[in-house]
């Protein structure tokens, strides 16, 4: 989906794309918000034990989900999973057709 589809005309959401893009086409930019959001955490080292308190159920949730995650990539780093790259194709697939040949030609 495009950038453009995911993004409103809400000045939070224009921020986010704009960071999104000058991040990816300035190096500088994107280190100096790296920097800035290091240096938040680090004047608020409590934030994310904080968030989780205050929320017991999203915290709940994300634990499950991370846990499914988790396996999933256990499976597919052992070669087990493929059901990640379903409707997947390569550049160079080909789509074939098998039909069944009946035996008693009548």
């Amino acid at each position: 989906m495009p950038d453009s589809l995911l993004h409103t005309s809400l000045p939070a959401c224009q921020e986010g794309l704009m960071a999104k893009t000058e991040a990816g086409n300035r190096p500088r930019y994107a280190q100096s918000r790296k920097l800035s959001n290091n240096k938040w955490l680090a004047n608020n080292p409590d934030y994310w034990k904080d968030y989780r308190f205050r929320n017991p159920k999203t915290t709940a949730r994300n634990r499950v989900l991370q846990r499914i995650r988790n396996k999933q990539k256990a499976r597919t780093d052992k070669g087990l999973d493929t059901s990640r790259h379903v409707g997947i194709a390569k550049m160079d697939a080909v789509k074939i057709f098998i039909a069944a040949i009946p035996d008693d030609p009548a």
